[in-house]
């Protein structure tokens, strides 16, 4: 008798989760509506043209366009490190044009910064 109420119950829970899951299926985002994604459009730096202040921002910018690639070492103890895994950084208005190269830190590296800043950390 008890093998029998102890199948059927298992019984009576297997059809309640079918019939869930068949009316969870009809909740699917497909079924709830259509969605229209809105393109954004960022907002143009708008300054004076006449002012000093942007002529001289320009004048900065096309000045630093036009320096070499840089490249940037990992600095720890005031000496460089050169790990040869190099990461390009470009300029966020101009994609094409890279701005510098920095060498990553692996764990290790940052693990002896961290061990020579508690080296020298007054108590």
């Amino acid at each position: 008798m008890i093998k029998i109420d102890c199948m059927t119950n298992s019984v009576n829970q297997l059809q309640i989760l079918r019939t869930r899951f068949s009316i969870m299926s009809h909740f699917s985002p497909k079924n709830l509506g259509t969605f229209k994604v809105l393109e954004i459009h960022n907002e143009p730096i708008k300054l004076p043209s006449r002012s000093e202040d942007c002529a001289n921002f320009k004048a900065a910018l096309n000045e630093f366009k036009n320096f070499a690639l840089i490249e940037i070492p990992v600095y720890m103890n005031s000496e460089e490190i050169h790990t040869g895994r190099i990461i390009k950084q470009r300029i966020l208005s101009e994609h094409k044009k890279i701005l510098a190269k920095y060498h990553e830190a692996d764990s290790s590296i940052v693990e002896k910064a961290i061990k020579s800043t508690l080296a020298i950390k007054p108590i």
